[in-house]
Parts: C-alpha cells; sequence; structure tokens
C-alpha cells in the first residue's frame, strides 16, 4: 500500500513539472497620460498562446500602442501599453495562456489588473461640517481650545490625492481620509481638521494641501483665522530691584488675550477689594502693611483668567501681629500656661518676653516665640510683655506689644516665717509673731489654738495684717502680738488662711520660763529705787540750802561770849529770818528762850548755843567746840533750844549724820 503512494506522488510530480505556469502576473498600475505602462505577464514551460483581455475583451498587438514588452516565445507575455489615455486603456486588464496540448489542459488567466491613468483632482475647497464651501476670502473666527470643524475636499482626481493641513505652514497631524470613487472611476477624497484650536494660531492662515502623483506640485487652498481666547498671565514682575520703605514700587502684569481683556489687581487676605486696573500696579510711600503677596487677574469675553501671584516684601521693623491667648488670664496655682506671640518682620525676627510684677520690677522670662510657664505660683503675677526685634540695615529696630495681665488664684501660701518659734521668754515680755504669706483672693485670717478654739483680740493679745508694703505682690505679713506675756501664754498657736480655693495653716511655738522676778516685782523694785533716790536729793539739798552763812550767833549764856562776835541776847533778838525770793522781804520766825528752870548744869555751854542770828547760821570756829558738842549732847535731855535747833529740818536720828556733814 505505501508502495502504491509513493509512485502515485511521483506521477504526479513528473506530470507537473511538465505544465505551464505563471511565474508573474499583471498587478494595479498607474500611468500618466501619454506615457507608457508595462503589465508584467511571465509564464514557465510555456507551451501554448499568449492572449491579453481588457474589460472582457481580446485585445490584439498594435504597434505603437499595445506591443509584447518581452520575448513571448520564452514565455514573457508582458504588454507595453504606449500612449496611455484614460480612453483607451483605462481598465481591468487580464493575460491568458493557452493549453499547451488538449491532453495537458494547461492553458492559464491571470487575476485582473486594473490600469489608471492618471488625472489631477479637478476641485479642492475647505468646507464646513454641512457641506457648506468657505471661501478663501473668508475669515474663521473660533475659539481657541475648541475643534475646527473643517474639511478639506478633493473631487475629481485619479486616483485620489493625498490630504493634509497645515497651520502657519506646520503640517497638522491628521486622521486617515475618506476616498470614495465615483462611477466615471473619479475620486472625492475628504480630511477633517485635526485636534483642538490652538491661542497661538490666531490671525493665522489655515491650508488644504492635495498631494497627486501626477504633479510634483501641490494643489492648495487656504482661509484666515482668528483665533478668541481666555486672558493668560504670563508674568507678573516687580520693577525695582530694590525696595525700601518710604518708596515707590511698580508691579507689572504681562497678560496675553484676545480681545483685550480687562486686568485687575488685589492683595491676597483682601480679595474683595479691587486695588487698581491695568497692567501696572503703583504703590506709593510703601511701608510694612503693604508686603504680601499681591494677585493680578484678567478677564474678557471669552472668560477669566488663572491668577498670577508675585510677593512683596523688604527689609523693615518688626510688627506685633498678634499676642494671646487673650489680654487677661486668670490662672490657677499649680496649672500651666501658655504665652503666644505673632511678629512680622523682614528678616525674621527675634523674640523675648518681659515680665512687669506686681511690685513693678522688670524680668525677663523667655527667648521663644511662645512662652510656657509651668506650675504658675503668685510670683508669676504681673503684665506680660512680648518683644519682637531685629537688624534693618545694621540698625536694631524692636517693638513691645501690648501687655498680658496674668492673674494668679490659689490657696493660701506660706512665703516666709520670722519668728517660727519663740523659746526661753522670760515673763513680762512683749512677743511677735510675723509669718508673710501670699494669697489671692485675700483670705479670711484667724488665729487658733492648738485644738482649733478661736482665739480673739484682748488687752494683751493684737492681730494686724500688714499689706501696705506688700499689697502689690499678693502677699502680706500676718502679726500677733502678745504683750506681758505670762506663763499661761506657753503654747501652739495656729495662723489659719482660708480663702474660696483653699486653707493653709502654720504652727508656731510660744515656751515662757517662769522665773522668780516677774514683771510686776521689777516694776515695784524699780519704782521704789527711783522714789528713794528723789528722797535723797531732796534732803541733800535741803541741807546744803541750811548752812548758807548769814551772821554768827551770839551764846545765850550770861558774861560769857562765843568766839564769835557778842551781841546782846534778848528775847527780842532771837529771831530766825528768811528771805522770799520772789518778794525780796526778811521773814522771820521768833522762837522763845528755853526757862531757867530746865536748864542742866552740865549743859551749860549747850544752853549758851550762839543766839540765832543771820537767819539762824551757825558757825563753830573751833574742832574742840564741835568734839564737846558731840560728846556732850544728849537728846534726851534737850527739851528746847534758845535758838532754832536742827530738828526743825530733820529728825533727832540724823544729828550724828548733820554734825559729820559740818565736820
Amino acid at each position: 500500500m505505501n508502495q502504491l503512494t509513493v509512485f502515485s506522488c511521483f506521477v504526479q510530480f513528473s506530470l507537473s513539472n511538465s505544465l505551464q505556469t505563471f511565474l508573474e502576473s499583471p498587478v494595479y498600475s498607474e500611468v500618466n497620460p501619454s506615457e507608457t505602462v508595462i503589465l508584467p505577464c511571465v509564464v514557465s514551460k510555456k507551451g501554448g498562446e499568449c492572449m491579453w483581455e481588457k474589460d472582457g475583451t481580446p485585445v490584439g498587438m498594435y504597434q505603437d500602442k499595445y506591443e509584447w514588452a518581452g520575448a513571448v516565445d520564452e514565455g514573457d507575455c508582458s504588454l507595453a501599453i504606449l500612449d496611455a489615455s484614460s480612453e483607451y486603456d483605462e481598465g481591468m486588464w487580464q493575460c491568458q495562456v493557452s493549453a499547451s496540448s488538449i491532453e495537458d489542459g494547461d492553458s492559464l488567466i491571470s487575476k485582473e489588473a486594473e490600469v489608471v491613468v492618471r488625472a489631477a483632482p479637478k476641485e479642492l475647497s475647505i468646507q464646513s461640517d454641512d457641506g457648506t464651501m468657505i471661501a478663501p476670502s473668508s475669515i474663521l473666527k473660533v475659539i481657541a481650545g475648541t475643534n475646527l470643524d473643517i474639511q478639506c475636499v478633493s473631487t475629481g482626481g485619479k486616483p485620489a490625492p493625498l490630504l493634509s493641513f497645515t497651520v502657519n505652514d506646520l503640517v497638522i497631524p491628521s486622521e486617515k481620509q475618506r476616498n470614495i470613487r465615483l462611477p466615471n472611476g473619479d475620486w472625492v477624497s475628504s480630511l477633517n481638521f485635526p485636534g483642538l484650536v490652538q491661542r497661538d494660531w490666531n490671525q493665522s492662515t489655515i491650508k488644504c494641501i492635495a498631494s497627486h502623483k501626477m504633479s510634483i506640485e501641490t494643489i492648495e487652498t487656504m482661509v484666515q483665522m482668528e483665533v478668541f481666547y481666555i486672558p493668560e498671565i504670563r508674568e507678573v514682575t516687580i520693577e525695582q530691584t530694590e525696595v525700601k520703605e518710604g518708596g515707590t514700587v511698580t508691579i507689572h502684569c504681562d497678560v496675553d488675550s484676545h480681545p483685550p481683556s480687562r486686568i485687575s489687581w488685589m492683595k491676597k487676605g483682601q480679595d474683595e477689594l479691587i486695588l487698581s486696573t491695568g497692567p501696572d500696579l503703583i504703590l506709593n510711600s510703601i511701608d510694612h502693611s503693604m508686603q504680601g503677596v499681591y494677585q493680578c487677574s484678567a478677564e474678557n469675553k471669552v472668560g477669566k483668567s488663572e491668577v498670577k501671584t508675585v510677593e512683596l516684601s523688604f527689609n523693615h521693623a518688626p510688627v506685633i501681629q498678634s499676642v494671646g491667648p487673650s489680654q487677661e488670664i486668670i490662672a490657677v496655682g499649680g496649672s500651666s500656661v501658655k504665652l503666644t506671640c505673632s511678629a512680622e518682620a523682614t528678616p525674621a525676627p527675634n523674640y523675648r518676653w518681659l515680665q512687669q510684677t506686681l511690685s513693678g520690677e522688670l524680668l525677663e522670662r523667655g527667648r521663644d516665640k511662645a512662652l510656657v510657664i509651668e506650675r504658675v505660683n503668685y510670683e508669676d503675677s504681673g503684665d506680660y510683655y512680648c518683644e519682637a526685634s531685629n537688624v534693618v540695615s545694621g540698625e536694631t529696630r524692636e517693638i513691645l506689644s501690648g501687655a498680658i495681665n496674668v492673674e494668679v488664684r490659689g490657696v493660701p501660701q506660706i512665703v516666709t516665717e520670722t519668728r517660727e518659734e519663740q523659746n526661753n521668754i522670760n515673763g513680762g515680755e512683749n512677743v511677735q509673731f510675723d509669718i508673710t504669706f501670699c494669697s489671692n483672693p485675700m483670705p479670711y485670717i484667724s488665729w487658733r489654738t492648738e485644738e482649733g478654739e478661736l482665739l480673739p483680740e484682748n488687752s494683751r493679745r493684737k492681730f494686724i495684717v500688714q499689706e501696705e508694703e506688700l499689697k502689690e505682690s499678693l502677699c502680706y505679713v500676718a502679726s500677733m502680738q502678745v504683750s506681758n506675756v505670762e506663763a499661761s501664754d506657753s503654747g501652739i498657736y495656729v495662723l489659719y488662711l482660708e480663702n474660696e480655693l483653699g486653707v493653709t495653716t502654720e504652727d508656731i511655738s510660744l515656751i515662757i520660763d517662769d522665773g522668780f522676778f516677774t514683771m510686776e516685782i521689777i516694776i515695784a523694785i524699780s519704782s521704789g529705787s527711783i522714789m528713794t533716790i528723789i528722797i535723797f536729793i531732796f534732803l541733800l539739798f535741803t541741807i546744803c540750802k541750811s548752812r548758807i552763812p548769814s551772821r554768827d550767833m551770839e551764846s545765850r549764856s550770861s558774861g560769857s561770849m562765843s568766839d564769835t562776835d557778842s551781841r546782846d541776847n534778848s528775847s527780842d533778838d532771837l529771831i530766825y529770818k528768811r528771805t522770799d525770793v520772789k518778794k525780796g522781804i526778811l521773814k522771820c520766825k521768833i522762837y522763845q528762850p528755853v526757862a531757867t528752870d530746865f536748864r542742866d548744869a552740865n549743859l551749860s555751854d549747850l544752853y549758851n548755843f550762839p543766839k540765832s542770828s543771820n537767819c539762824g547760821s551757825m558757825r563753830i570756829k573751833k574742832a574742840k567746840e564741835a568734839a564737846d558738842l558731840q560728846s556732850s549732847f544728849n537728846a534726851n535731855n534737850l527739851i528746847h533750844v534758845n535758838t532754832m535747833t536742827y530738828s526743825s529740818y530733820v529728825s533727832y536720828d540724823d544729828i550724828d549724820q548733820q554734825i559729820s556733814d559740818i565736820l
């Protein structure tokens, strides 16, 4: 079975190699009028006759019109069409070869191949989508960014031309054109305008171009185009290279638009306020408030542009924009307080926080933009100021914010204790306890016993609150004064400070020494000593006064005279004289002489004591007389003396002392 199959294939292969076939067949061909075109047809093992048909009609060979282009006997049956014309030569051509023999039956007929005699387009135009032709003198008015609804149309060309659009001689990439063949063989071709209209095509020329093989030259048609577009801001610039406070600044806005647009100027943050219109914004006498971002916008009948900005900034002193969180802050003691400050300056400012305490002292509290006070106390009360500074043109510029008042409220707080404990206090002394505390609001102040019993004021115990010197710092001094302390005053004293936020207490110990000498005893001793000194001085003064010399006293003894001058001792002469200092009048008091019955013979010398002369002045000129007087004197025997005796001035007990004074 396999052998038969191999044999059959060999026979078929041998037969096929003996039959004629096309090596080359005619194809579509174009030719310019009056030119020659060759339709190829090459046959292998050609054994039959070659012939040609046009549109199904056999065509014979005619010199100078239809001729064999190759060696037919060798199988080259190609046809040369000379002096081509569309009238005779356009059509569908086929190459045919008759069979080599009746037995072989290997006749050949090629596929139809069209021959086209070229012809340029008869008409080229620009039309609207609805087919309306646009005259070359027309001006197309279009809006940028929209589709241009036009097409390039060519009619009558053979074959169909290659169409394209150009704008300002630049080819616009297009989609594939549409080609329609008419029954007469002519072509109608069209191409839509591609893409969106560009703003830079304004006042440009649109061309529709048809390229055809018939000619090297192209066929063109064109129209003018006016493009309307939304304004576009190209650039916003500050014309001055250096800007200074007080100078003039011009800001320019470069706008591209068609039709022309209205240009408006605004400042960021004030968007509703139009500062100026036109391409230039002029700012005169500029200051820091004019710094910021300036906006330029433009608008025409097509639409409104996007906003473009430029920032105006220059070196200037700081300007405080805000401090906070508020101008009045009430903080509870122990809490945290944060103060903020914002200043605008170029270059950027440095910050410093200052505190003016309630006593007027100025303190630096920080150097950051924000000041955080952790666990505030009464010392943090006061006015806070934010200071912003920078350097402009080599000069330091500073500005101080308004005050932020911080009021600290809290439970009373003990600050210092001037006397925590009073030990070894003697009875009768005065004691004062002073305790400094701070509080806001002002507390209710009371002194109590250790058991909590309220202590009232009395004649010896006073309570005082000193605030005049310290009230500006919310601090006060609570004092308790105890005068003429006693042993019963010893013990623990408790100061109670209470306000609406809490209570604070402080204990103080008082210890009294119970000695022998109390204050009453000391006062009594002192008073007695003073009185004794006064009496002694008075007596001494009196004695000294009594010794002022006047006249010698005569002895009262008959026939006997003292060593002083002798005078008659009559009873009328026994007088005591004294002078009234104020009136200068001499006054004397008369004393009666002692009766002789009472005289003692042993005291005769004493009885003869000098009489009172010179208002009682007595002078003893001899020491012996004084000694005799002292040894013989006996106060018990003395009843009266004929002159004024010392007993008129002092008691008898003081006689010895007086005599000593005389000596």
